[in-house]
C-alpha cells in the first residue's frame, strides 16, 4: 500500500513537471514572436499588413485607391462610393482654407484703414469737420487720416496668407471628383484658375510692400487686400457650386436604388 502510494505521488509529480515545461516553451515562443514584431522595420510591417489583408474587390487590400471594377449602370458600393465621401471632405478642406485666407485679408484691410476715434455726444466741430450728435450707437466716430500700419499685425495677417495659399493649392491638387460630376464641374474648376492667380498676384504685391512697410501706401495695401479678399470669395462660391453638384449626384444615386 505504501509503495503504491509513493509511486502514484512520483507519477503525479512527473506529469506536473512535464506540463510546466510545455507551458514554459509556449510562453517563450510567444515572447520571441512578439519581439520580432516589435523590432520589425516599418517596411516589413507594411508588407505583413498587405499579405494579410484581403484582396477581394470592395474590401481592404492595403491600398487607398478606390476600386473601380464595376459595370456601367451598376450602383456605387463599397470603396467606389467612398470616392464621393473623399471628394466631399476635400471640398470642405478647401473651404476651410479659403475662409482663413478671407479673414486674414479682411484683417489687412482693417489694419490699412485704421483711424483715430473721437467720442461724440453732442454736435461738435473738429477743425473743418462737423460731427453730428451720436453718429454711431457706440458714440465713437473715426476721424482723420489712416494711421501707420503696425508691423506685427501686418506680418501676422500676411504670414497667415502665405501659409494658407499652398495648403489650398494642395487640397485642389488632391481633389478627385466622382465620374458623375467630373464633366459638369470642369467649368467651375476652370473659372477658379484666374481668381486663384489673382490671389497669388495680390499676395506678391503685398509681400513687396511688406519690405518697406513704413513707406507703403495704406490705400494701396487696402486695395490689394480687397482684391485678394473678393477673389477668395468668388473661388469659394464656385467651390460651393461643385459641392452642390456632388450632393445632387448622391441624391440621384439614392433615388435610383429606391
Amino acid at each position: 500500500m505504501t509503495i503504491r502510494y509513493y509511486a502514484l505521488v512520483i507519477l503525479l509529480l512527473l506529469i506536473a513537471s512535464r506540463e510546466i515545461a510545455l507551458a514554459s516553451n509556449v510562453d517563450t515562443a510567444a515572447k520571441k514572436k512578439s519581439l520580432s514584431l516589435d523590432t520589425a522595420s516599418p517596411a516589413a510591417a507594411t508588407e505583413t499588413f498587405k499579405s494579410n489583408a484581403s484582396s477581394q474587390p470592395g474590401q481592404a487590400n492595403g491600398s487607398l485607391t478606390p476600386s473601380t471594377d464595376r459595370q456601367p449602370g451598376q450602383p456605387l458600393k463599397g470603396s467606389v462610393k467612398s470616392r464621393a465621401i473623399v471628394a466631399a471632405e476635400g471640398l470642405r478642406q478647401m473651404g476651410a482654407a479659403l475662409k482663413k485666407i478671407e479673414r486674414a485679408a479682411a484683417g489687412l484691410v482693417g489694419e490699412a484703414t485704421r483711424q483715430d476715434y473721437v467720442e461724440v455726444g453732442d454736435p461738435d466741430v473738429v477743425g473743418s469737420i462737423i460731427i453730428p450728435a451720436i453718429p454711431d450707437p457706440s458714440g465713437m466716430m473715426p476721424i482723420g487720416p489712416y494711421l501707420p500700419m503696425r508691423r506685427n499685425w501686418f506680418d501676422f495677417y500676411l504670414d497667415e496668407i502665405a501659409k494658407l495659399i499652398p495648403m489650398y493649392a494642395e487640397e485642389v491638387d488632391a481633389l478627385v471628383l466622382p465620374d458623375s460630376i467630373k464633366q459638369d464641374s470642369l467649368n467651375e474648376l476652370e473659372q477658379m484658375r484666374p481668381y486663384f492667380q489673382q490671389v497669388r498676384q495680390s499676395y506678391l504685391t503685398l509681400y513687396n510692400m511688406q519690405k518697406d512697410l513704413a513707406n507703403a501706401s495704406n490705400n494701396k495695401v487696402a486695395e490689394q487686400s480687397v482684391i485678394l479678399h473678393d477673389s477668395v470669395i468668388k473661388i469659394d462660391k464656385l467651390r460651393r457650386e461643385i459641392f452642390k453638384m456632388l450632393q445632387e449626384a448622391e441624391k440621384r444615386e439614392k433615388d435610383s436604388k429606391s
